[in-house]
């Protein structure tokens, strides 16, 4: 069997040190790596993937740029890709609607965590009904010094479509809406704060941002409560820098006959080497998170279908442009 062939948009950290890695571990063919540098890359950018598309039939997209052309980029090689891989988050609040993204069948959204073996452990035993029907699902992911590149467009609403919450949150949202099995939920409270601990070096960054930096105007930690119609409520925090000893995890899930707790770590700064599951199992599982690893397994999922769909990507996003206006920030639209 031929090996995939895929069309890269974006070469930034998460391409070199994931994505790329993840192609050749999974023995994939690497038709292009197309570079955004500048907003005036992007239609380059696009019309050069649709011209290796047509020369390439049945090639795949993965999409790795800036936020604010994620959706853009995504829907406009969509009609003659095989399959586009969109990373986080797949747009910004308030871009795309549910019924918009349900159009595009062949759109999925980067969610590395779902299939994680910890995660996976956790979700097979929710599923086999070890915790009885789930009453509410409670996750934190707080990093204690995870500012990602201040005064880049990491950190600046109108590019990246928020703070924390569109970095961080499309993970935890994710993977706590896949428990429940991505039920309509209205956001029954949310606040977002900006708080840098003055032994972080990002907090002296932040100040002293000038000259061609763009503005620091995101929040750093978020909290919400989401509300289902079967009147259960459900917990999301996250934070890039919180007064916490180490970076960790917290996945909470409680049934009507037990509990479950994960305890472990998302994304790739250091940390824990082990996963432990308290409640009822108790369990200690190896926790190795390898971008390659982990991205390798990712695209093995999507190309199987079961990667978080468009339609389930526009769902998180609309939390999210919920929970920024409940919040009193109002949702970034293109």
């Amino acid at each position: 069997m031929a090996a995939d062939a895929y069309i890269v948009i974006g070469n930034g950290w998460v391409v070199r040190t994931a994505y790329l890695p993840a192609l050749a571990l999974d023995g994939a063919r690497v038709v292009a790596v197309l570079d955004i540098a500048r907003p005036a890359d992007l239609d380059r950018a696009i019309a050069q993937a649709a011209s290796l598309l047509a020369r390439h039939p049945g090639a795949r997209v993965i999409v790795a740029t800036p936020n604010d052309s994620h959706w853009r980029i995504a829907t406009s090689l969509a009609p003659l890709a095989r399959s586009v891989l969109v990373e986080k988050p797949m747009a910004l609040p308030g871009e795309v609607t549910a019924a918009a993204a349900r159009r595009f069948a062949n759109i999925s959204v980067s969610t590395p965590n779902r299939f994680r073996p910890d995660v996976a452990r956790l979700k097979q035993l929710v599923a086999a009904g070890a915790v009885g029907a789930v009453r509410q699902v409670r996750i934190g992911w707080h990093r204690r010094s995870g500012v990602p590149r201040p005064g880049s467009w990491y950190t600046h609403a109108a590019a990246a479509g928020g703070g924390a919450l569109a970095d961080l949150g499309p993970h935890v949202l994710d993977l706590g809406l896949d428990l429940l099995g991505y039920p309509q939920c209205a956001v029954a409270a949310a606040e977002t704060g900006r708080w840098l601990p003055p032994c972080a070096d990002v907090a002296g960054r932040a100040d002293r941002l000038s000259g061609g930096a763009l503005p620091f105007d995101v929040e750093t930690e978020a909290r919400l409560t989401l509300a289902s119609a079967d009147g259960a409520s459900h917990v999301f925090a996250v934070a890039w820098a919180a007064p916490v000893d180490s970076d960790r995890t917290i996945v909470e899930v409680v049934g009507s006959r037990a509990s479950l707790r994960l305890e472990t770590l998302f994304g790739f700064a250091p940390g824990p080497k082990v996963a432990r599951l308290h409640g009822v199992v108790d369990e200690t599982m190896p926790l190795v998170r390898d971008p390659a690893i982990d991205f390798a397994r990712l695209l093995e999922r999507e190309r199987a279908g079961e990667a978080a769909t468009a339609r389930q990507g526009a769902a998180v996003m609309d939390v999210i442009a919920a929970s920024y206006r409940r919040a009193g920030r109002a949702g970034v639209s293109a």
